[in-house]
C-alpha cells in the first residue's frame, strides 16, 4: 500500500488547493471529479485502484486534510508530510530534515495549483 499511500497523499496536496482556490463550490466539485478521473487513469498502474481501493483513497485523504487551513499552504503541505512520513514508517532518525524539505516542495506545489486554478476560473470562466 505505500505506493497507494503517496496517492493519497498526492489527492491531499490537490484537494488542498482547490480549497483554497477561487473556485466556487461547484466548480471545485466540477473540477476535484475530472482530476480524480485523470488521476484515477495513471493510478490504476501504480495501486489498481477498484472501487474499494478508490474509497480507501479518500479515507486517508481525509486524515491528511484534518488541520487545513485554507490559507496556510505550507501548514497544510506540512501536516500532509507527517502523515505521509509516520505512514510510510520513515524512522524518527532524519525526519525532521526530510519532512521541512519534502513540506516545503508541497507546499509550493500547494500554491501553484491553487495559481493554476484561479487562473482557469480568470481565464475560461470555469463551470
Amino acid at each position: 500500500m505505500t505506493t497507494c499511500e503517496l496517492c493519497a497523499a498526492v489527492w491531499a496536496a490537490i484537494r488542498a488547493a482547490l480549497e483554497a482556490s477561487t473556485l466556487s463550490t461547484q466548480e471545485r466539485a466540477h473540477m476535484l471529479e475530472m482530476v480524480w478521473q485523470r488521476l484515477l487513469i495513471r493510478w490504476q498502474e501504480f495501486c489498481d485502484p477498484d472501487e474499494a481501493t478508490s474509497k480507501w483513497l479518500m479515507q486517508p485523504t481525509d486524515e491528511y486534510l484534518q488541520v487545513q487551513e485554507r490559507a496556510k499552504p505550507l501548514a497544510t503541505a506540512s501536516h500532509i508530510v507527517k502523515v505521509l512520513t509516520e505512514a510510510l514508517g520513515v524512522p524518527e532518525r532524519g525526519r525532521a530534515l526530510q519532512s521541512r524539505v519534502l513540506a516545503s516542495l508541497v507546499g509550493h506545489r500547494i500554491e501553484s495549483d491553487v495559481q493554476h486554478f484561479n487562473d482557469l476560473k480568470a481565464r475560461y470562466r470555469f463551470v
